[in-house]
């Protein structure tokens, strides 16, 4: 008589497969193996598969870059707080051609999701910065620079540009729509060397940076602005023109531009395209 563990041990014995069965198997034992690979990088967002890792970083750019804020998210009243906090009312003189006026209604808030590689970048900068400041203090005599050893003068500031499509869950690839070419590329095509990266304490501010009739002038390509929440590596601000760039991260020009050119940096230029994180995209519509 068969004992019962010889009968489980019998019943666990394989039995000759049917060709269905077969190719069950086969196709398990593929995707095990699949998985295993090192040539092939998934997407964790949509799982479509890329044959090399700067696909995969492309195609999370081209695809799944930004997400929109919805009322359950609780850093979009603060955003739209920050954005509508400098706007200033309608005034004579410059600044009620420049985009003065009623409060404009923000219609969208788009959270940005960096790749790794752009935020190691953005923190080695600063990194960078806080280090220079710490060699700066260990000289006798030397002034004492605790924001920028604390945090490299970190600073949140608006950035306004413009953009020709609607801005779904990633980038276009036009190279006429500036604000997908600096969600891809950074501020890196824009000679920050050489002209700095404009930024500015306050979201009218940056609106006024542009020319007003912007989007009247470009209609025929369906021009709109939008507004840049970026975090911005300051570092050690010079006051002009008249100070050596190279011994400086940033300049606080000094002329009657929007800004009134005053003491709270108004407008802010960065010589590094590294010091400039965008974080939201705020869609918006002013009168």
């Amino acid at each position: 008589m068969m004992s019962p563990l010889s009968v489980r041990s019998l019943s666990a014995t394989p039995f000759p497969s049917s060709p269905q069965q077969k190719l069950l198997q086969a196709s398990r034992q593929s995707f095990r193996s699949f998985a295993a690979r090192g040539d092939v990088f998934p997407c964790k967002v949509c799982g479509e598969v890329l044959g090399r890792p700067q696909l995969l970083e492309l195609h999370q750019a081209m695809k799944h870059s930004l997400s929109e804020l919805t009322h359950l998210d609780s850093s979009l009243n603060i955003i739209r707080m920050i954005f509508l906090a400098g706007w200033r009312p309608a005034a004579s003189g410059a600044g009620a051609g420049a985009g003065a006026g009623e409060a404009p209604a923000v219609r969208r808030v788009l959270r940005i999701h960096h790749n790794p590689r752009a935020l190691a970048r953005f923190e080695e900068y600063r990194d960078l910065v806080r280090a220079r400041a710490a060699r700066r203090c260990g000289g006798e005599g030397a002034v004492v620079e605790e924001r920028c050893i604390a945090d490299g003068n970190e600073r949140l500031r608006f950035h306004c540009s413009t953009m020709l499509c609607s801005l779904g869950g990633g980038v276009c690839g036009s190279p006429y729509c500036c604000v997908c070419s600096t969600l891809r590329h950074g501020f890196a095509g824009k000679q920050a060397d050489v002209d700095g990266i404009a930024t500015y304490a306050s979201a009218w501010t940056a609106h006024a940076s542009l020319p007003a009739d912007v989007e009247r002038e470009f209609a025929f390509l369906q021009v709109r602005r939008a507004m840049l929440v970026c975090r911005v590596v300051a570092g050690r601000v010079a006051r002009g023109p008249a100070d050596d760039k190279v011994a400086y991260d940033s300049m606080v020009p000094v002329r009657g531009g929007v800004g009134g050119g005053t003491g709270d940096d108004v407008e802010l230029l960065v010589y590094n395209p590294r010091a400039v994180l965008p974080c939201f995209v705020i869609l918006y519509s002013s009168s």
